[in-house]
C-alpha cells in the first residue's frame, strides 16, 4: 500500500472545503463539477454543480456530494495533531466542538475531542 485517502460525504462541497481549511488547517482545495469541469476558483461556481472535491495539504481528504442525513451523520474522520490544546481552542472559537465530545483523556490513552463539520460529519481530533 502507498497511502490512505478518506472520502467523506458533504452536503455542500465548497462549504466543506472552506471549513476544513479555516478550522483544521487544510489547504490546496480543488473540485470537479458534476459535468466534469475542474474548479479551483469557487467564486464563479454554483455549489450545487460541484460533485467531488478535496484538499491536498497537509493531508489528503476527498469529499463526495451527499444529501442523505443518515449517511452524513454516520461518517467520521480522526485527525492526529501535535498541540491538542491549541486545536481545541481553535475549534471552540469556530463553535464546532461536539456538545457530547469535550476534550478529555480516553481510557485507551489518547487525549481527544469531537467536532462536527457543516454537513454533520464527526471529526475527532486526538493527540
Amino acid at each position: 500500500m502507498k497511502k490512505l485517502v478518506p472520502i467523506l460525504p458533504s452536503k455542500n462541497i465548497p462549504e466543506s472545503l472552506e471549513f476544513y481549511r479555516r478550522v483544521y488547517g487544510f489547504d490546496s482545495a480543488w473540485a470537479w463539477t458534476k459535468s466534469g469541469q475542474q474548479v479551483t476558483d469557487f467564486s464563479n461556481v454554483d455549489a450545487k454543480d460541484i460533485g467531488y472535491g478535496g484538499l491536498s495539504e497537509p493531508l489528503i481528504v476527498h469529499f463526495w456530494i451527499c444529501e442523505e442525513k443518515h449517511v452524513l451523520e454516520s461518517a467520521g474522520l480522526r485527525i492526529e495533531v501535535q498541540d491538542i490544546n491549541a486545536m481545541y481552542a481553535s475549534c471552540q472559537a469556530a463553535n464546532c466542538v461536539h456538545p457530547n465530545a469535550p476534550l478529555e483523556v480516553k481510557p485507551w490513552g489518547s487525549k481527544e475531542f469531537g467536532t462536527l463539520d457543516p454537513s454533520g460529519v464527526l471529526v475527532t481530533i486526538f493527540q
